[in-house]
């Protein structure tokens, strides 16, 4: 309710104001005669009227056309504008089903530049599905140098505009003019490209995101847009903060929205109002995020009260405001800024100056009304003790002040900015007058309607102990002036401190990163004889001139080299084709004259699509990790998948895996009992399907045992670290170059019975390697299987050899002992998989009674079953779990990656024998009750996004024994975890480890033959990566190493116990130390600043 009286408040001021405005008139008729054209609306800000934008390729969710629009409905927007990426075009009909199901309108569609075959096909789905919409049209082109250049510019784009707006016309949709940047994105270009058309449906949709070098002409431009405005897309913005990092920003968190806002409501402007995503964040949330600023930017234009004239409803409008939403704590900050100066003059306490008067008690001496009068409007009743006297000597010079005393001879006068006393003889006075009061008008204007509240509260509650203690009030004042001058920076550079240990500092993607900068800060303040209150928070991983994300983006992680890998004939993923989506595919190329490939649904045990011409292809956004697996062909009716062989699943069907044998796949089931075999062939260039008993299928063989796949081997270089450390880190060289020019970004590693390593790719390869211990210097790789669903885990026991994918745990069978894995188990697919682009299961463990464990973000933490049949959530609130450690007591940590909702990296600590599954805090609240706490909070500088962790069970690794370890995918480094628990809340502390290593490390395994510790990395997106993916062992040499390894929270202080002892002098020498303490924020923001405490 109160929403919606917020929003009548402000349609009020709008129709005000349109009423006056002669453009709003222009635009209105300009609108009568467009074929797109629709009804007036009244309330611009209305939800109803708000246009969902960029949240199609923009979602970390990657969602259905269905999932999209149920999530519209949920956020109350029944408005949107569509733009697509390739992989959505075979969604195009569906997308269209969807908003009509569900009563969402499409007000616009991201429309190519030129009418191509896939403009026509845009076309053609509007025709069929009767929708008449705007087309979004961009350009580019440099600034022209010549009124001919300008001339000739505007006559090409009318004529390419020209065939796109006719095609629009003859189903009635308009085109937009899109402002993307260059020399089209600017309005007057764009009009000028519209009058040239002369075409009733061409209009121009603003976007405030591409509109930073036109902030200071906003309003002018506003105008001239007016009569071809078809759509307004809000933003939040900051000066340069396209050039900042702080491009995209939700409405609400810049600083300039709202007066931008307001110039919107003046010019009268009732068409759609556009909010967006254009993140790879959750696009509900960001949506949701982007509502609420909305609505307080209306709540602040709304409470906006006209002062400029003095009267006593105004002041009861005032007096209102700040009892309803007036803080008195907050009002302390507002006295103290040096933005108002008000403590310059006046004193509370012992705090403030003595120009004015003391306002200590000011509750009990004056009635509110008054006090609120002195503020604003200082000169209408003015103490005759504050009233200031102006005096013009003869030599030219005012003096100002207080009147002390006046005789026939001399006018005294007191400067209270200095205290000095003023002695004038009457010979040398020119004019004297009396000028009132020293504090200026207008000085609240400068302050937000929220600071005018608060600081009348604070007025209001000066000597009233009930409100405001004094003792606290005191102290408040003091923290507020402490930070007055803003938090203490102190000069820094990038480089590490210590440079040996960060090798890799001067490669290409760290060229830009900020190293130690806690230690940094630390080392400087603590030499300081004054440490300030308030010291500056980390920079962005690569200095705020480039932003929260650092300097790289979409276009650094574009990487198409996986549609150059040989794939063979087998590949699992999230299927999408021919309008449909497969969660748990499994992709296989049948050949034939045709190129056959088909692609079965395991939960469905059905060739859900068929297709000729190719095989399958991957998008190179985020190196084809992020949509899935795209068929790449022509698909084939569904009828041509329906050859079932008479067989019909039941509910005892169950998918056991499939058999490898050579290019050919043969699909294994359990069915009333009984062992099917399932071969898809193409017979005379149709598809076939053989579905059998096993025992008395015609192709049974395929079932012992094929012929290698690969059969050569690859040996690389094993480089031994001689650093003369306590751990080493060698580097074993992956089989990067390979026939097959495979990628590999690892996602897991194990040890099997004989010492020999195993890793598995996200791109679904398993290598095994030999011959690397110590102290060797080559390693000898073979692959053992292929086409895995997105592999990020893995465990090698008694029981096998188990990769843990996105739509399941595979265990592997090498059948006739050829080195490669013959059969693919599906051993669990108990857990749920989501056809989301971010939505991965990452990390495996198992403990000693079987259970196998994993996480992610879709479910949380699960525990599955020894025989692999059933799952539990053992917890949830997890952002992004890039895997998981298991303790030897038999709890589990798991990680988060900072995002919305979750403040900062951090790993959370559960005990499996919990009543109730804890939940940590993604992606939100939930029964209006605070998340649980984490074990430990990892700052960004240091960790951006966490991998797993590794308990340390070798007894012979130095002070590192029986120790938890975690691994920083972000940051390609590790630290040590030291583990507390304060009556029942279990806390960590971290200690930054040497290693820089080549990728982002996120899984490590403790190899029982050696005794040390080897990591797994891969590249992909939002790390310091060198390499595709790395392989390192961390070798303890048994040199020593002070660390601490034990530590302690008391009610007056910390304990930290070391690994060596330590020199007395240092430990007791308090200077020597150096604590720092920050809050973060929860809430729906990507990640959280570092706050003061105070």
């Amino acid at each position: 309710m109160q929403s919606t009286s917020l929003r009548r408040l402000v349609f009020a001021f709008c129709v005000s104001f349109a009423a006056l405005s002669p453009f709003a008139t222009r635009h209105t008729r300009a609108q009568t005669d467009d074929t797109a054209a629709k009804p007036k609306v009244v309330d611009p800000f209305a939800i109803d009227n708000l246009v969902a934008w960029c949240i199609v390729p923009f979602d970390d969710r990657d969602r259905t056309p269905t999932e999209r629009a149920e999530m519209l409905v949920r956020l109350g927007l029944k408005r949107y504008a569509y733009d697509y990426r390739a992989h959505h075009i075979p969604t195009f009909d569906d997308e269209m089903k969807a908003i009509k199901k569900h009563g969402i309108e499409l007000t616009a569609w991201w429309f190519p530049t030129s009418m191509t075959d896939e403009a026509r096909l845009i076309l053609d789905v509007l025709k069929r599905h009767d929708i008449k919409t705007q087309l979004w049209v961009t350009g580019g082109g440099a600034p022209t140098n010549t009124p001919q250049e300008q001339a000739e510019r505007v006559r090409a784009e009318a004529a390419r505009i020209a065939t796109i707006a006719d095609a629009a016309a003859e189903i009635g949709c308009r085109v937009s003019l899109y402002n993307h940047g260059g020399w089209f994105g600017e309005p007057e270009n764009q009009i000028e490209v519209i009058k040239a058309l002369n075409r009733p449906n061409v209009g121009i949709v603003y976007n405030m995101h591409h509109g930073h070098d036109h902030l200071d002409r906003f309003p002018e431009l506003l105008k001239a847009m007016m009569p071809y405005l078809d759509c307004l897309n809000l933003n939040g913005m900051v000066k340069a903060g396209d050039k900042t990092g702080k491009k995209i920003l939700p409405i609400g968190d810049g600083d300039l929205e709202t007066d931008l806002i307001k110039t919107i409501i003046a010019s009268g402007y009732q068409g759609p109002i556009g909010i967006l995503n254009h993140t790879q964040e959750n696009a509900e949330t960001r949506l949701r995020k982007n509502l609420d600023g909305l609505n307080e930017c209306l709540k602040t234009i709304a409470s906006t009260i006209d002062t400029s004239q003095y009267s006593a409803e105004v002041i009861d409008q005032i007096l209102a405001q700040a009892k309803q939403h007036g803080d008195a704590t907050r009002g302390v900050s507002v006295f103290a800024s040096a933005n108002f100066a008000c403590i310059n003059c006046h004193r509370i306490g012992r705090h403030g100056g003595n120009v004015g008067p003391e306002l200590g008690g000011l509750a009990t001496k004056r009635k509110p009304a008054e006090i609120v009068e002195a503020i604003y409007w200082p000169q209408r009743t003015v103490p005759v003790e504050y009233k200031a006297v102006a005096v013009l000597r003869t030599d030219g010079q005012v003096i100002r002040g207080y009147e002390v005393s006046r005789s026939q001879t001399a006018l005294v006068i007191r400067d209270p900015a200095t205290e000095t006393i003023h002695e004038i003889l009457s010979d040398d006075i020119e004019d004297d007058q009396v000028v009132g009061s020293l504090m200026p008008d207008g000085l609240t204007a400068a302050m937000s309607p929220q600071q005018r509240a608060d600081l009348i509260a604070l007025m209001l509650s000066l000597g009233r102990d009930d409100v405001m203690p004094s003792e606290k009030l005191d102290a408040a004042i003091a923290r507020a002036r402490a930070h007055l001058s803003g938090p203490a920076t102190f000069p820094l550079n990038r480089e590490p401190i210590n440079i040996a240990d960060w090798p890799n500092w001067q490669a290409h993607i760290n060229r830009d990163r900020i190293y130690d900068f806690y230690a940094k800060q630390a080392a400087y303040f603590r030499g300081q004889s004054y440490i300030p209150p308030l010291l500056a928070q980390a920079p962005s991983l690569d200095g705020d001139a480039y932003g929260h994300w650092g300097n790289q983006d979409d276009k650094t992680w574009a990487d198409n080299r996986r549609n150059l890998s040989d794939t063979g004939s087998l590949q699992a993923g999230v299927v999408r084709g021919a309008g449909k989506t497969i969660p748990r595919g499994v992709c296989v190329h049948l050949g034939g004259d045709n190129a056959w490939s088909v692609c079965l649904n395991p939960e469905s045990f059905q060739y859900e699509l068929a297709w000729t011409g190719g095989f399958i292809k991957f998008s190179e956004v985020r190196s084809g990790l992020i949509n899935g697996v795209m068929i790449d062909g022509n698909p084939q009716p569904n009828e041509v998948t329906s050859r079932e062989n008479n067989f019909i699943p039941n509910d005892t069907t169950q998918y056991r895996g499939f058999f490898r044998h050579g290019d050919q796949v043969a699909f294994f089931y359990k069915h009333d009992g009984e062992d099917l075999l399932d071969v898809p062939t193409i017979v005379d260039e149709k598809f076939s399907r053989q579905i059998a008993p096993l025992q008395s299928h015609p192709l049974k063989s395929i079932a012992q045992g094929g012929p290698a796949n690969w059969k050569e081997t690859i040996q690389t270089n094993f480089t031994l670290s001689q650093t003369d450390s306590a751990y080493e880190i060698d580097h074993i060289e992956l089989p990067k170059q390979n026939p097959w020019k495979s990628v590999l970004y690892l996602g897991g590693i194990a040890f099997d019975s004989s010492g020999n390593l195993y890793v598995c790719s996200v791109q679904g390869d398993v290598w095994r390697a030999s011959g690397f211990q110590y102290p060797s210097t080559t390693a000898t790789w073979k692959r053992f299987a292929s086409g895995l669903h997105d592999a990020l885990g893995m465990v090698i026991d008694a029981d096998g050899i188990f990769v843990l994918g996105r739509d399941q745990i595979t265990r592997l069978h090498d059948l006739n002992d050829d080195g490669e894995a013959d059969f693919y188990e599906c051993f669990s697919s108990a857990m749920k998989t989501s056809p989301s682009g971010h939505d991965y299961i990452c990390g495996l463990e198992r403990d000693t009674q079987g259970n196998f464990y994993t996480a992610s973000g879709n479910e949380g933490l699960l525990q599955i079953s020894a025989d692999g049949k059933s799952a539990r959530v053992l917890a949830t609130g997890f952002r992004n779990p890039d895997g998981l450690g298991l303790l030897p007591d038999g709890r589990i940590t798991v990680p988060s990656s900072e995002g919305n909702w979750t403040p900062s990296s951090m790993i959370s600590l559960v005990d499996p024998t919990a009543d109730k599954p804890p939940f940590f805090g993604y992606p939100g609240p939930r029964d209006g009750k605070a998340p649980d706490l984490p074990m430990v909070y990892l700052p960004r500088q240091l960790d951006n996004s966490s991998g797993g962790q590794v308990f340390v069970e070798s007894k012979d690794w130095g002070p590192l024994s029986n120790q938890l370890l975690h691994l920083s995918y972000g940051s390609a480094s590790h630290f040590l975890v030291l583990q507390d628990s304060v009556d029942g809340q279990s806390q960590g502390a971290i200690v930054p480890l040497k290693g820089d290593f080549l990728s982002g490390v996120h899984r490590g395994r403790f190899n029982a033959h050696d005794g040390q510790l080897y990591v797994a990395g891969a590249a992909g997106w939002g790390n310091y990566a060198i390499n595709d993916g790395c392989l390192h062992r961390v070798r303890y040499t048994a040199k020593p190493l002070q660390i601490p390894t034990r530590f302690h929270v008391h009610q007056n202080g910390i304990r930290i116990e070391f690994a060596l002892p330590l020199d007395p002098a240092v430990a007791t020498d308090a200077k020597q130390c150096f604590a720092q303490v920050w809050n973060y924020r929860y809430g729906p923001g990507y990640g959280s600043p570092e706050f003061s405490t105070t």
